[in-house]
């Protein structure tokens, strides 16, 4: 069993608590994890990383990628040098993405810790899915919602798949 300190359980009380969530938690929904996803996008776009030519942006984006940084083999493939087309990096990752989920546990579970379904609810989030605006929704056919709040209820800090961006903030 988890101890959470009396001093976070009394903030969350007083709604001083904000949540952070990344990919991770939509894993056991049967969404890939960032590096899961960048992988399957290095994969469908080239095939392996032993078939690129040395300094050229494919091989610039694996070596990204074996160095942990996800969001910058991404960025190099968007980048009008590599020679792809944005919206194919996006149509990969929008397949990936739109797979309905396994389930929507941690997103429910996050979703009432971080009371989504209320006018007060906070939560700041790197995913691209929409696995929270589903788990606001379900709340709400629930009927344990006692506001209408319209998804996503939450800080979304960007989304290229939809061609939305900016920082999206609820009070």
């Amino acid at each position: 069993m988890v101890e959470i300190p009396d001093e976070l359980r009394r903030a969350h009380e007083d709604g001083e608590v904000v949540f952070f969530c990344g990919a991770g938690v939509s894993v056991p929904a049967g969404l890939k994890s960032f590096k899961g996803l960048t992988e399957a996008v290095l994969m469908e776009l080239f095939g392996s990383k032993y078939s690129c030519k040395p300094e050229t942006p494919e091989a610039a984006a694996w070596l990204a990628f074996d160095e942990a940084r996800y969001d910058e083999a991404l960025n190099i493939l968007e980048h009008p040098r590599a020679g792809i087309k944005p919206k194919d990096v996006r149509k990969i990752v929008k397949t990936e993405l739109e797979k309905k989920p396994r389930t929507l546990e941690n997103h429910l579970i996050t979703a009432r810790l971080a009371d989504l379904d209320k006018r007060s609810g906070r939560l700041v989030t790197t995913n691209f899915d929409h696995n929270f605006s589903k788990a606001v929704e379900h709340l709400q056919r629930e009927g344990k919602s006692k506001y209408i709040v319209k998804p996503p209820c939450y800080v979304p800090l960007f989304d290229r798949v939809s061609g939305t961006g900016g920082f999206m903030l609820r009070a």
